[in-house]
């Protein structure tokens, strides 16, 4: 049965600090392994698709959580990069942060630096400070195996390392949802997610992610705000996701990346130009979704066909878009046709704008807007 190691510190007593200070840095721990999983190295530097890819390898895993102001910590840390060649090649540990992955240790209830916790048994080991600590605690058989994997019922769940390793290993794409409590955009896409979740495709997890515990899962995967979803298989984050409809469709339809232009003999090759919204365009999910990835605050003009009054609004505002900030785009939603999006902020008649900040999240819903002025005022 495999064993998940994940090390923590431990703090030491009186006796112990003095007995084992922290050890001058040498050039072999001063340089920060590689990022990648290779063949000649199997201890590195943690993240998710690392562990990930060790797994999909058939390798135990170590998770080596540790702090840089802990003695005993560079004291294993040292002695596990003077004998990585001894590491058995079914075993790749992984060094973490622990002040950077609060969440991960609070999953696992590692409270401590430099604690050694085997996932198949649950348990808490202390006081390993070697490289052979921890192979000999590896080698002892556990009599205690709960399964910590991905529950086949339910397709949205909160983050784990071992859970998106479970959710990839069974060929699933992994959508990891990052939010903050304090979002309110957030908690309408996660209420949305989970009263629909068995709409979820097979072929789908969603992970709900905090980002402020999980910082450095953001940073790894560049995301730099809240109201985010990350799709791992593909390497994008969108913004501007409400619903789960709107995830499972860009799950469903990823972008396709545009081909390289080819150089000619009559013209000099012309470099791809990112398409970008225009300060006045037509709604799209899409759209919206790259205005905010762009940093821009985005309004909602909901107008109908066959009202005078927004005819006549929209055209103020189109001839008097240079009044128009420049951190700030205006999409035009048809009345009858996003009946979801008139729900979602409470839209019940025409001419109604609808103010979202630049992470996506509803400020505010205006009626009886008439004309640029009057949509500037607003912001």
């Amino acid at each position: 049965m495999k064993k998940i190691l994940i090390v923590a510190g431990l703090a030491m007593t009186s006796l112990t600090l003095a007995a084992c200070s922290k050890p001058t840095t040498n050039d072999s721990t001063a340089q920060a392994p590689s990022e990648k999983l290779v063949a000649s190295s199997n201890y590195i530097n943690y993240s998710a698709q690392n562990v990930a890819d060790a797994q999909k390898n058939g390798k135990d895993v170590a998770l080596f959580f540790h702090s840089k102001t802990c003695g005993s910590c560079a004291k294993l840390d040292q002695s596990i990069s003077a004998n990585s060649k001894n590491i058995p090649s079914d075993l790749a540990i992984f060094k973490v942060d622990r002040d950077e992955n609060q969440a991960l240790a609070k999953q696992y209830k590692v409270d401590k630096y430099h604690t050694v916790r085997f996932m198949d048994s649950g348990e808490n080991v202390k006081g390993l400070f070697s490289l052979d600590d921890i192979l000999d605690e590896r080698s002892q058989p556990t009599a205690q195996a709960p399964a910590e994997k991905l529950v086949a019922s339910s397709n949205y769940m909160d983050y784990s390392v071992q859970n998106v390793a479970d959710a990839q290993k069974n060929g699933k794409d992994v959508a990891l949802f990052f939010h903050s409590k304090t979002c309110g955009s957030c908690a309408t896409l996660d209420k949305d997610i989970s009263a629909n979740s068995k709409k979820i495709p097979s072929d789908l997890a969603i992970f709900k992610v905090d980002r402020d515990e999980n910082q450095a899962l953001a940073k790894q995967n560049k995301v730099g705000k809240y109201h985010t979803v990350s799709f791992m298989r593909d390497g994008q984050n969108v913004s501007g996701l409400f619903t789960l409809e709107d995830v499972v469709e860009r799950h469903t339809n990823p972008p396709v990346k545009p081909a390289a232009a080819q150089p000619t003999a009559q013209a000099p090759t012309e470099k791809l130009v990112a398409s970008t919204v225009k300060p006045y365009d037509m709604y799209s999910k899409q759209k919206a979704a790259d205005a905010s990835n762009d940093g821009k605050k985005v309004v909602l003009n909901f107008k109908a066909s066959w009202c005078p009054t927004c005819k006549a609004a929209t055209a103020n505002i189109q001839n008097n878009i240079s009044k128009l900030p420049s951190d700030v785009v205006v999409l035009e939603a048809d009345y009858d046709t996003y009946s979801d999006l008139k729900k979602l902020y409470g839209v019940k008649r025409q001419t109604t704008f609808v103010y979202l900040d630049k992470n996506g999240n509803h400020l505010k819903t205006v009626e009886n807007i008439r004309s640029m002025d009057d949509l500037v005022r607003n912001l």
